[in-house]
């Protein structure tokens, strides 16, 4: 339970007092219910003899007997409203604490710690958390079971301390059956969670490519295949469900044989006049009590364990997230102004690849001046713009901004200095505005904020077909931007990239994903724009490339050429070969 104790230490005990006020109340919800066997005693001793038989004292005892199971039921009731209000705040916490974590990971080293993506962290936001939840809840049982437990046992060895020791054989027998059990379980907990992971997965994709899965006639195939998992996880669910059933009956056997037994000695101690007929109705009944909590206390346990499962999973993914954390926090300077950005003999090779992405890479982007990247894919553009950004770190040479190394310079620092409009398009879940704004979310609140947004979309040629829609810049909008062409979306990507107005502008594959028509469109604005940004632009496309001041081919990782258009036309080589390919017009 390492993984329990840790969880209860660091998060819980930030609530001490009212934890602490929580268990108090466990106590004494345990205790007033202990109390009954003894009220029930003297009850029946009251009225088996007869000479001191009294109505009142009757009604006095039977008064009491109601009266500790009020206060048992409304300590017990404030117990678990307290547990329950601590974990809907734990689990904020959490959900907030996962959040961070994935958000502040470095996005080049995400699926290299996560290779199932998305899905897995998913899964465990919502089913560990649903677990711990649940076990959390738990803890009010866990705290409160071993006082009843505790006190009917003194009260059984007040009674006939071997009636205790009788029942007590069978405790270490079924101690171990539940040890050996959760030891059992605690695997299988693993597998099933990770199966779940898997059905995640497979739903996730089959929402989000609905018409990839539609196009090429793949709903049976995939059908099939998410029906084998569902299988496979509804298997490993009831091999655990077996398991965990079957604890209670075997525990309710031996406890059957344990009480055999104790009724022969007790029938013989009454027989022998050691033990009176009041004794053994209140025995009953403290037994009664004690199996019933120690079954509590099992079935608590045996949750702890898949909390001990969950929790351990979430510590792993907290693990995969701090070292990043730790890497940006070393690099704290500020970056200073620059009017240059200068690559010198930068190396990369990617974990488990022989051959490098970079190799020896060599060149200057001045300010206000543009640098185009091209190469087939494959030739090492998007690691390089990696690097730029600071997401992978260099293995051999360096990047300049001004006189700054950016190996010293802090990411979020780095990240200010640079607005990127790449391929994959994303929107969020928010109005135009507002994804618009997240560009640079720090001027929220200034006076200018409406004009500065509208001049962004004018820029980005955006503002007509915003002000089309009836909500214009209001209009909601969901990840996938469905309402919008894909052209329309990609212009919302660059009017929040030159919202942000950064010093330099990475347009990677910008138009690539797009068809013919809206990326000739796309091209012909950030034909306008590049005069007048610092422009480093990453393609595969050579046609855009006749405005770019300077343009370097990349071949295997490695510069094969570089120059101007009509330079590397005259050349006739990798770059006018890429030409003749793409069908560019040669004068």
């Amino acid at each position: 339970m390492k993984y329990t104790i840790q969880f209860i230490k660091k998060e819980l005990l930030q609530f001490k007092l009212i934890f602490i006020f929580a268990l108090l109340l466990g106590v004494i919800s345990g205790v007033a219910k202990s109390a009954s066997p003894y009220i029930i005693n003297q009850l029946m001793n009251s009225v088996w003899t007869t000479n001191n038989y009294s109505l009142n004292y009757s009604i006095i005892m039977c008064l009491l007997f109601s009266l500790t199971w009020v206060i048992s039921a409304v300590a017990r009731f404030f117990n678990t409203f307290i547990i329950a209000k601590l974990t809907e705040t734990l689990m904020a916490k959490l959900k907030q604490k996962i959040f961070n974590a994935c958000v502040n990971l470095n996005p080049s080293l995400f699926l290299q710690k996560f290779p199932k993506g998305a899905s897995s962290i998913l899964s465990q936001s919502l089913g560990d958390l649903q677990i711990i939840s649940a076990g959390i809840n738990n803890l009010s049982t866990i705290f409160r079971e071993p006082f009843l437990l505790l006190f009917s046992a003194i009260y059984i060895i007040y009674i006939d301390w071997k009636l205790l020791a009788l029942l007590a054989v069978v405790f270490p027998l079924i101690s171990f059956l539940n040890k050996k059990f959760i030891y059992l379980l605690k695997s299988q907990n693993h597998s099933n969670l990770e199966l779940q992971e898997d059905v995640t997965q497979n739903l996730k994709e089959g929402l989000e490519g609905l018409r990839t899965i539609h196009s090429f006639d793949l709903q049976e195939e995939l059908t099939n295949n998410f029906k084998t998992k569902v299988v496979s996880f509804l298997n490993m669910q009831k091999r655990i469900f077996k398991k965990e059933l079957a604890i209670s009956p075997l525990s309710e056997i031996f406890m059957s044989l344990s009480m055999s037994i104790i009724l022969l000695y007790v029938g013989h101690q009454i027989m022998q006049k050691h033990l009176s007929i009041a004794d053994f109705t209140s025995f009953l009944f403290a037994a009664t009590l004690l199996q019933a909590s120690f079954k509590q206390l099992q079935t608590a346990m045996l949750r702890l364990q898949k909390v001990e499962v969950a929790l351990e999973r979430l510590a792993t993914l907290f693990e995969k997230t701090s070292n990043n954390e730790q890497l940006a926090n070393k690099k704290t300077k500020p970056l200073k102004p620059w009017s240059s950005i200068k690559i010198n003999n930068l190396s990369y090779t990617y974990p488990n690849s022989k051959n490098p992405a970079l190799k020896n890479i060599n060149f200057e982007l001045k300010k206000n001046t543009s640098l185009a990247i091209v190469g087939e894919s494959g030739s090492g553009k998007s690691t390089l713009v990696k690097l730029i950004q600071g997401f992978l770190p260099p293995q051999q040479g360096s990047i300049y901004f001004g006189e700054q190394n950016i190996a010293e310079v802090s990411s979020k620092e780095l990240l200010s200095n640079i607005s990127l409009v790449d391929q994959n398009i994303f929107l969020f879940s928010a109005s135009i505005k507002e994804n618009i704004l997240y560009g640079n979310i720090q001027k929220k609140h200034d006076a200018n904020l409406e004009e500065d947004i509208i001049s962004a979309a004018k820029l980005a040629d955006a503002h007509q077909f915003i002000t089309e829609k009836p909500k214009a810049y209001n209009s909601f909008l969901n990840v996938e931007g469905n309402e919008l062409s894909g052209g329309q979306r990609q212009r919302l990507n660059i009017a929040r990239a030159l919202f942000k107005n950064a010093p330099l502008l990475i347009l990677d594959e910008a138009s690539s994903a797009l068809d013919a028509k809206s990326a000739e469109a796309i091209q012909s604005t950030i034909d306008k724009l590049i005069p007048h940004t610092t422009s480093l632009i990453i393609t595969h496309k050579l046609h855009s490339l006749k405005t770019a001041n300077h343009i370097i081919v990349l071949d295997k990782g490695s510069v094969a050429e570089q120059g101007s258009h009509a330079e590397l036309m005259q050349k006739k080589s990798l770059y006018f070969r890429l030409a003749v390919k793409q069908g560019i017009s040669l004068d």
